[in-house]
């Protein structure tokens, strides 16, 4: 039996279908408000760019996104950046799009400096959804577990005091000429649709 639905009701689902839609755009404009807030005094040094595609090898997790086509080259080889911290780098461009190596990629090096030890590191990916590491670190080395890692500017990639990852352990193990010591990287970029590409030279 056919169910006959008033006026009401229509005028009721097409208002709860427009607050969802109202909500879900709401979230997102905080998101963007969010990352834009990164640097709000260079925020001309910035390019607004929407993920289009996120590859499924953790362990070359490429991050593809849509550009501007008036950014085209300026961005080459320049950092990427979520409201959280440091996502990645550029390292190839098409007309409209810029694959970005993610800093959980094992090929990635990010030069890092502790937030409360002030050593400085380098932190190595070892794939999408895994920890990462701070390689070859001396074990006169006094890093502290839990210590936020910051990018430290070295090596011309990344600007200095972007989050990076937290140490969430240390061992010293007897056969290792060096500290084994984990991180937990702090951006995730499988949760997010929109970043910043940094264009400007520092």
């Amino acid at each position: 039996m056919k169910k006959n639905i008033s006026l009401k009701d229509v005028v009721r689902k097409r208002l709860m279908l427009v607050n969802s839609l109202l909500e879900e755009i709401s979230e997102e404009n905080k998101k963007l408000k969010s990352l834009w807030s990164i640097d709000q005094k260079n925020k001309d040094s910035y390019v607004l760019a929407k993920k289009r595609h996120l590859s499924s090898n953790s362990l070359r997790p490429l991050l593809t996104l849509e550009l501007e086509r008036g950014d085209y080259l300026e961005a080459q080889k320049k950092a990427v950046f979520s409201d959280s911290g440091i996502i990645g780098r550029v390292v190839s461009q098409g007309l409209n799009n810029a694959e970005v190596m993610l800093v959980q990629d094992p090929r990635s090096s990010t030069p890092v400096i502790s937030s409360i030890s002030r050593l400085h590191g380098i932190i190595q990916g070892r794939g999408l959804g895994r920890a990462g590491k701070l390689i070859n670190i001396k074990k006169t080395a006094d890093f502290q577990e839990g210590e936020v890692l910051l990018s430290s500017g070295l090596g011309d990639i990344f600007p200095s005091g972007f989050y990076v990852a937290k140490i969430n352990s240390i061992s010293d193990e007897p056969d290792n000429e060096f500290l084994d010591i984990n991180v937990t990287f702090i951006s995730f970029p499988e949760s997010e649709d929109f970043f910043l590409v940094f264009i400007d030279k520092y």
